[in-house]
């Protein structure tokens, strides 16, 4: 019973601030404040009616620490109870505030069972808001809001107007709890927030409510509001108050939780943001969820945590942006959405079990599990068919997990990952997406059983605009397949099939491990007998922009069953056909590279990388990380016991580029295929480590083919074949080598790019090599096919490729038109075949000429061969030798030296031994080796066994490094042994140099010769006075003195000779001496020209320096005569230089001499009326050209000029007309003649045979000038003037001269 004191206040309070309730509120309108202070813990509000509150309402219950089981609202008593609360507060915000309190303690959190709203049976409550906040809280309180009545169907609506807030807060256990068939509408609200104040009893976990929403078993809440949250202490955000902000039911429920959040969706400060096993749908502008972890000390995959664990169907759907984020993971699709459903859930809006749908629409995806993994898909328990998850971002996507990015089972889900015009990131410490069997299995025994024996799981990551980038410290992606067992327990395959697509790029980045790295665990495993159409491990990688993959191990690795490279096992696999397939196309350029390896492919695999219009580049960049010793590569193919891997490079437009230390492209002996089509580069010796390791034994290899040992298992050949395409140049540096069980093939499929290989070609214990070199292409290295393994032949010529040579092998060579093999070092070839034009060049590949020689062995020769071979009459045994069994065609020697007639002696030289005694060698000849090109005539004998000569050809009768040896040469032509006897014909032929046939004067010679003809040309040029003064009678006879200039341009143009271009300045100065019958002027000048001259159809070029002396006698008379004696000094300079055709050598050559000569000329101007005139000329030159001894720079050629008299008479007129009395113009015709001019040129050096060669020309003829010209004064004292003649006939081809000059008297 109430006091008299306590009654008297409380109606004290009523009087002056409201009504006051000691106990219970009937329904009723209210339209003061209500303030309720609630002590017997009997609920407050529990009769059915309706209630207003239009002042407002605040009850506070205590519960003490007897537990209660009641609540301070409760519509749980009967059924069908229709309850409604309606709070209006008009236009002062109002609020209903109801507290919860009670004094349990840690130890006894469910003590009192005190909620503040419980609804339960088929009760139905509403709550209608208008400009009123509803405020649920209180300290120990157990939930906010509770519908937990077995097999209810209770319902709670609460409606706000848009403007009224549901906040939650305080110390509770729970925030709403919704079970069995209830349903809960929570609509129209401003802000709604769930925020508790105490940390959460870790003890309570899975014993009670401990979340800030759950809904369980069937029941139903929706949630409509402008902002959401559940929140902690905001002093404390590391203070974990909830288990899960949104969980629903469990694995046999069907319970959905629904939002629809205009502005911001906030969960925080709990272990898992929604962990779901039914339904949630979330639709809001922002969602971010941030989730705490509880670990385990002992085992990290035990520790709670997760922004989103999802069993069941989930849908998250931003305006904006999304953020998932954990210390743990970020989002979990788990195992139990389908163990007990079998049927979809309820509603037209809500997915089926197991699918998930995450979408930013126009804002970025974010999903962080910082310690563990991003997001994770497994198989579901008893799953009877694939499942759909889907993130997708119009902005980036992010996806970050400690250990892995993105964890997902094989067949899990179909899973799209897509970001419609930006970047996905997908990136971890460990691993960045791995795709295969669950590595935890051991810890916790996971077993995945299905009902479905095979499916086949797709992921798709699409940047439809953007990049796709997978970075991760260790592998960067890792995909593989899944068993697992139905019912029976009988084992069953989940496969994969993984598409990677991006609008710009892919990047794979594995820093420590694989870029990508594909296996099929399925291969090995014993499996229910079942209909699979593909077996296979499927990886599709497709860029509109270029593709970069990087492994620390390997930039690739496919394989099935194998896991390490150092995994010497070779066995059968159960499913041979269970392989990996991995396939990159871009339109731009494609990189792959690793650290051991780029590409390596095993067993059942198959690698295929096509760029459309990019180039391709593998490399193995060698960072210490090899794996298996010295069996890395670029590319490195091997099969298993009965399986077969193979890659396929292919640029469709550009080129393939494999870049190593050591090897570039290895098919093993094992077996496996690799293709190469387009351009190639491939280079074994990218970091140009070749001469320290050259030290240490270490090689280069850049195409290799088969196994190094007999021991070596093997399923098939080895396999490499390179198609070039295109009209880009191919390089290959490095050896070819085909080793045992191994095939190379490479040729030109279509295309006119130029393939050059720099390397040796090696062919050993069964192996093959066939290379095509193409049109215009080069080889430079040696080859060798073993063809005498049973010699001393290893013993020099041991290739790292193999323990033992124990056979021969096979190298087909194809030079195709224009090709050239520079020979370098001996060399078996068992085939040539050759193109026109070729060349196999025995000198150019080598820098010990005339020191060391080379022997090169053919087997068979098809075509017409050019062979340049070093000959050496004086040590034979370093002289160039040819050994062929089986030969057509006729062939040319180049010889890269003139060989003397004491070199080939009485005997002759031999170069080749043939096992034909037809063979026409049409031109053994040495080209520019001096000044002529010498022709040797050919002599032929029977190869006899133990003749001594034999001794000095093939180096005596051993093998060494040089020569073959006589019993090796014995041994390949089959004479001389036990064989042999039974060959019915011997025709084993030595071919040999006799005699010099011919020679005749060569490029060389030609420049030797035109030089001299040039510098005639320009020393004996003839000047005229109207040249050199132009008009003379200009000259102003008052003065005394005079000084003139003169720039002379002259062209000098002999047909098939040379064409020089000169530049000439002269400085003249002549004084007046006293004449009676008209004027004479004496004067002395001095000139310097320079010039530069090209020798027609040679490609050689000169210079020509002259410098001059001129002394000059002029009279003018006054009747029109003139006469005019000129001596001349001049000192001229000479020199050429030629590129040496084929050879590339420089020639040089350059001499110096002089000219001296005296001219007279004599004319008269004539006046014809109307100021014209006719001048009839006359002159004659006497000069002569000083001789001159000189020596080339290559080929020793010495030169003897002898000096040159010549001369010149002229006989020629003008024409003009005086426009005034300070101008004149005129035309001009001449006709000259040389009288002498003949010159001998001498010549020495070994195409001569070191003896003088004497070659004598004449100058003698006649030739013809015709030209213009005009003079005009600036003063009485000064003038100027211009002459142009052009020169015709005695081979004169577009010769001109232009003189220009001005002269001051003074």
């Amino acid at each position: 019973m109430i006091s008299k004191g306590l009654l008297t206040a409380l109606v004290f309070v009523s009087l002056t601030q409201g009504s006051a309730f000691a106990e219970e509120i009937k329904p009723g309108t209210h339209t003061d404040f209500v303030d309720v202070n609630n002590t017997d813990k009997k609920p407050v509000i529990q009769a059915p009616g309706e209630y207003v509150f239009n002042g407002g309402l605040h009850i506070d219950s205590e519960y003490g620490s007897n537990r209660s089981n009641t609540a301070v609202i409760s519509n749980s008593n009967g059924s069908g109870n229709f309850m409604t609360i309606t709070a209006d507060s008009g236009d002062n915000k109002g609020t209903l505030h109801i507290s919860s309190n009670s004094d349990k303690t840690p130890g006894n959190w469910q003590g009192t069972k005190n909620d503040i709203i419980r609804i339960n049976s088929s009760n139905v409550t509403k709550i209608n808001l208008t400009n009123t906040d509803l405020i649920l809280d209180g300290e120990n309180y157990d939930t906010a809001i509770r519908m937990d009545e077995s097999k209810n169907t209770a319902q709670l609506n609460i409606h706000g107007d848009g403007k009224s807030d549901l906040l939650i807060s305080g110390g509770m256990i729970g925030g709403i709890d919704a079970w069995y068939d209830a349903k809960l509408d929570i609509e129209d609200i401003d802000t709604f927030c769930i925020s508790k104040n105490t940390a959460l009893d870790t003890t309570q976990i899975g014993a009670g409510n401990i979340n800030a929403i759950r809904a369980k078993t069937n029941s139903k809440v929706t949630i409509n509001a402008n902002d959401f949250s559940i929140t902690g202490d905001k002093d404390d955000k590391n203070k974990i108050v909830f288990y899960a902000g949104i969980a629903t039911g469990t694995p046999t429920s069907n319970s959905t939780v629904k939002f629809n959040v205009k502005n911001q969706f906030n969960i925080d400060s709990v272990y898992y943001g929604i962990s779901n096993y039914s339904s949630v749908k979330i639709e809001a502008g922002d969602i971010n969820i941030y989730a705490k972890a509880l670990f385990n000390d002992e085992k990290d995959y035990y520790s709670l945590g997760e922004a989103v664990y999802s069993d069941g169907y989930l849908h998250l759907h931003a305006v904006n942006n999304i953020n998932l984020i954990s210390e743990l993971s970020g989002l979990d699709l788990g195992t139990s959405g389908v163990m007990y459903a079998g049927t979809p859930l309820a509603g037209p809006d809500i997915g089926q079990k197991g699918n998930a749908e995450v979408i930013a629409e126009t804002g970025a995806l974010k999903i962080i599990g910082e310690k563990s993994v991003g997001v994770i898909s497994l198989i579901q328990s008893k799953q009877d068919d694939i499942r759909d998850v889907r993130l997708q971002a119009n902005g980036a996507i992010n996806i970050y997990g400690g250990d892995k990015g993105i964890f997902y089972e094989p067949g899990s889900r179909q899973m799209d990952i897509i970001s419609d015009n930006n970047d996905i990131n997908i990136t971890s410490e460990n691993i960045a997406f791995y795709a295969a069997d669950e590595l935890r299995k051991e810890d916790i025994g996971r077993n995945p059983s299905v009902k479905k024996d095979y499916t086949r799981g797709e992921v798709n990551i699409q940047a439809r605009n953007g990049k796709v980038n997978l970075a991760a410290d260790n592998d960067a992606l890792v995909v593989d397949n899944i068993a697992v067992k139905n019912s029976d327990k009988e084992a069953g395959g989940y496969f994969t099939t993984m598409d990677i697509k991006a609008g710009k790029q892919i990047n794979i980045i594995g820093k420590n491990g694989f870029g990508i790295q594909a296996s099929n665990i399925l291969s090995n495993k014993t499996l229910t007998p079942g209909e699979v159409e593909d077996g296979n491990t499927c990886l599709m990688i497709n860029s509109q922009g270029e593709i970069n993959i990087f492994g620390g191990k390997s930039g690739i690795m496919a394989t099935s069953d194998k896991e390490e490279f150092n995994d010497a096992s070779w066995k059968e696999l159960i499913n041979a056909e269970y392989g990996s397939k991995v396939d990159l196309a871009a339109d731009d350029n494609i990189s792959v590279q690793g650290g051991s390896y780029g590409i390596s492919a095993f067993e059942q695999s198959n690698v295929d990388v096509v760029s459309h219009h990019g180039n391709v580049l593998i490399s193995k960049i060698d960072n210490g990380a090899k794996e298996s010793g010295d069996n890395t590569a670029a590319v490195y193919v091997e099969n298993g016991a009965n399986t077969e891997a193979a890659v396929t490079l292919i640029s469709d437009n550009g080129a393939v580029t494999v870049l190593s230390d050591d090897r570039g492209l290895w098919a093993s002996g094992k077996g496996g295929t690799i293709n190469v089509k387009g351009a190639v580069n491939i280079n074994a010796d990218y970091l140009h480590r070749e001469a320290a390791e050259k030290s240490s034994g270490d090689v280069h290899l850049a195409v290799v083919a088969g196994s190094k040992s007999e021991e070596e298992a093997n399923n098939g050949t080895g396999e490499v074949n390179i198609s070039l395409t295109g009209d880009a140049a191919s390089t290959i540096y490095g050896d070819l080598v085909g080793a045992r069980n191994g095939s190379i093939d490479i040729h030109r499929e279509s295309g006119n790019g130029v393939l050059n290989v720099s390397g040796n070609v090696l062919a050993g214990n069964g192996g093959t090599v066939a290379l095509d070199l193409g049109t215009n292409g080069i080889l430079t290295g040696r080859i060798d096919d073993y063809m005498d393994a049973d010699n001393e032949h290893t013993t020099f010529f041991e290739p790292a490729f193999s323990h033992e040579i124990v056979g021969s092998g096979q190298v087909e060579l194809t030079l195709g038109d224009g090709s050239r093999w520079n020979v370098d070092g001996q060399s078996w070839v068992t085939s040539v075949n050759v193109g026109k034009g070729t060349v196999i060049d025995l000198t150019g590949a080598r820098t010990d000429r005339n020191t060391s020689a080379h022997a090169l062995t053919i087997g068979t020769l098809k075509g017409d061969a050019n062979f340049r071979m070093n000959l050496d009459g004086f040590d034979r045994a370093n002289s160039d030798m040819l050994y062929i069994k089986n030969s057509d065609g006729e062939f040319n020697v180049i010889l890269d030296d003139v060989v003397t007639t004491a070199e080939i002696g009485e005997t002759g030289l031999r170069f080749a031994t043939i096992d034909n005694d037809h063979v026409n060698f049409k031109n053994v000849v040495a080209y520019n080796k001096g000044a002529f090109d010498v022709k040797y005539k050919v002599g032929q004998d029977e190869y006899v066994v133990g003749n001594p000569e034999n001794d000095e050809y093939n180096g005596g009768d051993d093998f060494d490094a040089v020569k073959p040896g006589n019993d090796s040469v014995d041994d390949f032509f089959e004479v001389g042994s036990t064989e042999a006897l039974g060959r019915e014909e011997h025709n084993v032929t030595n071919y040999k140099i006799i005699t010099v046939e011919s020679k005749k004067i060569n490029d060389i010679g030609k420049t030797i010769l035109d030089m001299s003809r040039s510098n005639y040309s320009n020393a004996t040029y003839m000047d005229r006075l109207n040249k050199r003064l132009g008009e003379a009678r200009y000259i102003d006879d008052e003065e005394d003195q005079g000084m003139w200039v003169r720039i002379r341009h002259d062209r000098i143009g002999k047909e098939d000779a040379f064409r020089s271009r000169n530049t000439m300045y002269e400085l003249g100065y002549d004084e007046k001496r006293e004449c009676d019958n008209g004027t004479r002027r004496t004067g002395l000048a001095i000139d310097y020209m320079n010039g530069d001259t090209d020798y027609s159809a040679i490609g050689s070029s000169g210079e020509i320096e002259r410098y001059g002396l001129w002394l000059y006698d002029t009279w003018l008379g006054d009747k029109g005569h003139y006469t005019d004696y000129v001596a001349k000094w001049g000192h001229l300079k000479n020199d050429f230089d030629i590129w040496k055709t084929g050879i590339g050598d420089k020639v040089e050559g350059d001499y110096s001499n002089n000219v001296f000569s005296i001219s007279a000329e004599y004319g008269r101007k004539k006046d014809i009326g109307n100021d014209w005139y006719f001048e009839p000329q006359a002159q004659v030159q006497l000069a002569h050209v000083t001789g001159a001894d000189y020596m080339t720079s290559y080929g020793d050629t010495r030169v003897n000029v002898s000096g040159i008299n010549s001369l010149i008479g002229r006989a020629g007129f003008r024409i003009g007309k005086d426009t005034s009395s300070d101008t004149t113009i005129y035309a001009k015709a001449d006709i000259l003649h040389e009288f002498l001019g003949d010159q001998d040129i001498s010549l020495n050096d070994d195409t001569t045979n070191n003896s003088w060669e004497k070659i004598s020309y004449e100058n003698r003829g006649t030739w013809y000038d015709v030209g213009f010209g005009f003079a005009t004064k600036m003063s009485e004292s000064s003038y100027i003037y211009m002459d142009f003649e052009k020169s015709f006939g005695n081979d004169n081809d577009d010769t001109y001269q232009i003189s220009a000059g001005i002269q001051w008297s003074f």
